[in-house]
């Protein structure tokens, strides 16, 4: 089977840490059907002098669009046209040109592939129908959380979505709760299927380290945060919560625009001498940092299923999120707490309850046992070749 796979959601030379999960789905794909060929084309925004106004389009203007190979995955990063902040609607069309490019060269080189593949779902599944219809090859997509629960607020985009969903041979979401959002956007319930992320449990497990010691974290309590530094995933919430919490540290792994929001509760509350935001850090670091937690907590205000709730119960750390997509997948009374409101206040109260709680570590790992990418693999294997088939 000949995959050729669009995502605007993937790892890159300038950002190596984004859409992770995507190159580890394909992966395992990969090394459960070695004979399936995957190109993944993973375009770059660009917009003249952008890097001016936004550093992260100065940052990936640097990225060669020569393509390579990586665990047997043939990877290119062409350039597309979109104007930061305002090239939303447009988005699409632009994708799609770019994309086009890629996939006649893929025809001319490699024959017709089997099946079009997009990764995140908008705008790379519109730009996707629009291939589909013009080559004819049929196409599916992934719903990981924004790109559905955000973009659907635009009522163009909403449109487009919709539009894309009558036209796919069929849809995978991330959980449960997001299949039902997907439903209300538009999408047909009888094409949308439920393909779990997984979670590797042989790199996220129990790693005793003197983390704590070398931050200097002087409390007897030490809640965590990992992820992107984004309004949306409320780690600035999680701070302001700190003011009701004067016996609890938090630390903070991850980067991005809202650290400012950070800063300015740190600041607010000095909270100074209780708060670690130690960057952006690689996969096999983070089992330190679970591993050192009392109590991980997701401030987000939407998801698809997070990723890091799996990946901090596979470390045996006792959960706490609000209740976003996917959460209830992995909370439950023996492994968390579900924060009813995202208020620092609400949260402060939970998170109270939670490390008063004694939890046994050893259930909450044997809670996603079963949760391995191989095991993605396979009900994605058996997604697709369906799906390539209509």
């Amino acid at each position: 089977m000949k995959l050729f796979v669009l995502t605007t959601l993937f790892p890159n030379p300038a950002f190596p840490l984004t859409g992770l999960f995507v190159s580890r789905r394909l992966e395992a794909l990969k090394k459960f059907e070695p004979n399936t060929e995957i190109t993944v084309c993973a375009p770059i925004p660009y917009f003249p002098l952008a890097g001016f106004i936004n550093s992260d389009y100065q940052k990936k203007a640097i990225i060669s669009a020569a393509p390579y190979e990586r665990a047997g995955l043939k990877i290119s990063h062409p350039r597309f046209f979109n104007i930061p902040r305002f090239g939303t609607v447009s988005a699409p069309n632009y994708l799609a040109n770019a994309a086009r490019k890629q996939l006649r060269q893929y025809i001319h080189e490699n024959g017709r592939p089997d099946l079009l593949v997009a990764e995140y779902f908008y705008p790379d599944a519109p730009a996707l129908a629009l291939l589909s219809s013009e080559f004819n090859i049929p196409f599916v997509a992934t719903g990981r959380g924004s790109d559905i629960t955000y973009f659907r607020e635009n009522p163009v985009c909403r449109v487009k979505i919709a539009e894309a969903g009558q036209r796919g041979a069929g849809f995978a979401a991330m959980s449960d709760d997001l299949k039902s959002d997907m439903v209300k956007t538009g999408l047909p319930e009888e094409k949308i299927h439920v393909i779990r992320n997984g979670v590797d449990t042989d790199l996220f497990q129990p790693t005793p380290s003197d983390l704590r010691k070398k931050l200097g974290v002087k409390t007897e309590k030490v809640i965590l945060s990992v992820g992107h530094l984004v309004e949306r995933k409320g780690h600035h919430l999680l701070a302001e919560a700190l003011q009701y919490l004067p016996d609890v540290s938090l630390i903070i792994v991850g980067e991005g625009e809202a650290r400012e929001l950070c800063e300015r509760a740190v600041k607010k509350y000095q909270l100074g001498d209780r708060v670690f935001a130690v960057g952006a850090q690689p996969p096999e670091r983070l089992p330190m940092f679970y591993s050192a937690a009392d109590l991980f907590v997701l401030m987000s205000a939407r998801e698809g299923r997070a990723n890091v709730l799996g990946e901090a119960a596979a470390c045996g750390t006792p959960l706490c999120s609000t209740n976003v997509q996917g959460a209830s997948e992995f909370i439950r009374p023996d492994t968390g707490m579900m924060i009813s409101e995202r208020t620092p206040s609400a949260a402060a109260n939970i998170i109270r309850q939670a490390l008063e709680t004694p939890f046994d570590r050893a259930v909450i790992r044997a809670s996603v046992a079963d949760q391995s990418w191989s095991g993605t693999a396979k009900h994605y294997a058996y997604f697709v070749k369906n799906a390539a088939k209509k």
